[in-house]
């Protein structure tokens, strides 16, 4: 075992220091998310992460960036956008708080872009994030054993704790199991290389629809179905696709034993949030209010208001709540616009023309699938925006260095 792990491992990287932190870098991203709620002082591993790549985004766009295509210029004015209306803050610190993890989780976007033109990387990212999913798993495990981190949710007699991350790793964990079509599809091209790497996979895999389950995050379970039916109908190969399904499917149901009260359990301490039928349970739902709150003032609000937005991510005093707005959309046309907002989705739809455009230029499988890949990631990604996904670096980092990555490894030279 010592030495699968060292051989494996060890042809991960290279003798490049700068290509080894960026082979790493969803690694580092999923054990700062783990880590840092476990931090009580100023300095934690999410600060350090968040110095640590924004000071490697400096290099980049001094040294590596080239203005190429669709989407890295869509995601380049919504960055410059966004750095442009934080000007006219009533509060510097948090507006750029904001700001920060939306540059972070952007510009790995176009890491992801640049270095899967590199043979291997992504093949290389693909196992990382495969152990990201063992580090959510032993913090999982870890967390029951000794009752650490958050619980989900109050009332059961014996709580599940999720960890560091809480429940909220859920959006993290939807996200990379609609990856693992390219993921698995990557392993088996080399079984017997990769025998261990597929086992691992396999435990992965199940983990995570079972973390959603326990989990119980509505926007992560609707995420995950919606973009992994609109695979199902995009990709190729729709027949095997739908078998390996119904495989998964069994497997879970023989595991059932295992979890199943658990989850039932869950969902009756949850059944008041996920009931929506009366108008007063609707009413008591914090997204709702936002909408309520964004739509009234934005109703009320002058042309120049409506299009350019005020105050960006100042919800607390905007509207003198508690808390922060969980719905990006709101966030976004209250202190961004319409012209925010409408920059932010254009910036989701660019990426699924350059990758729809690869199939149309080479319409081999792998680019078929890697749209199909990348445009139900993309869905589960703007359902998981109504829960909220701009204000944490994760998951919307590893979603957007992987659909920068899908659209690098298209391009047309890895098709010779």
């Amino acid at each position: 075992m010592s030495t699968w792990s060292n051989d494996k491992i060890r042809h991960l990287f290279t003798s490049n220091p700068e290509y080894n932190f960026i082979v790493l870098l969803p690694l580092l991203n999923v054990i700062a998310t783990v880590l840092t709620p476990y931090f009580t002082g100023t300095l934690n591993p999410g600060i350090i992460r968040t110095i640590v790549i924004g000071g490697f985004s400096l290099y980049f766009f001094f040294k590596r960036f080239v203005w190429q295509n669709l989407a890295l210029k869509w995601s380049m004015y919504f960055l410059i956008y966004l750095g442009l209306m934080g000007l006219f803050s009533t509060d510097y610190s948090i507006t750029y708080n904001v700001y920060f993890k939306i540059y972070i989780s952007t510009f790995l976007f176009v890491v992801g872009y640049y270095y899967a033109h590199i043979p291997g990387t992504f093949q290389r990212w693909n196992k990382i994030i495969l152990i990201s999913m063992m580090v959510f798993l032993i913090d999982f495990m870890i967390a029951n054993a000794f009752g650490l981190g958050e619980t989900g949710y109050k009332g059961s007699s014996e709580d599940t704790f999720f960890g560091g991350g809480g429940v909220n790793l859920a959006k993290n964990i939807s996200v990379i199991l609609l990856m693992s079509p390219i993921i698995y599809q990557e392993l088996i091209a080399d079984r017997v290389a990769n025998r261990r790497w597929i086992a691992l996979f396999y435990i992965a895999l199940f983990f995570g629809i079972i973390f959603l389950g326990l989990a119980l995050k509505r926007g992560a379970i609707l995420g995950f179905a919606l973009g992994g039916l609109t695979f199902l109908v995009l990709a190729p190969n729709r027949l095997r696709n739908f078998k390996n399904v119904l495989v998964v499917f069994f497997v879970l149901l023989g595991l059932s034993p295992f979890y199943w009260n658990r989850v039932m359990e869950n969902l009756e301490i949850r059944s008041d949030a996920i009931h929506l039928e009366s108008d007063e349970n609707l009413e008591k739902q914090g997204r709702y209010l936002e909408y309520q709150f964004v739509m009234d003032q934005w109703e009320k609000a002058d042309l120049s208001q409506q299009i350019f937005g005020a105050n960006l991510f100042n919800e607390r005093k905007n509207y003198n709540i508690n808390r922060m707005f969980h719905t990006d959309y709101m966030s976004l046309l209250s202190g961004a616009g319409l012209l925010g907002l409408l920059i932010f989705i254009l910036t989701y739809f660019s990426i699924i023309k350059e990758l729809y455009a690869k199939v149309i230029a080479h319409p081999s499988l792998m680019n078929k699938r890697n749209w199909a890949i990348g445009t139900a990631i993309i869905v589960a990604i703007i359902v998981n925006g109504f829960s909220g996904t701009i204000t944490s670096i994760e998951p919307r980092g590893m979603v957007m260095l992987y659909l920068g990555s899908l659209i690098g490894y298209a391009a047309p030279k890895h098709q010779q």
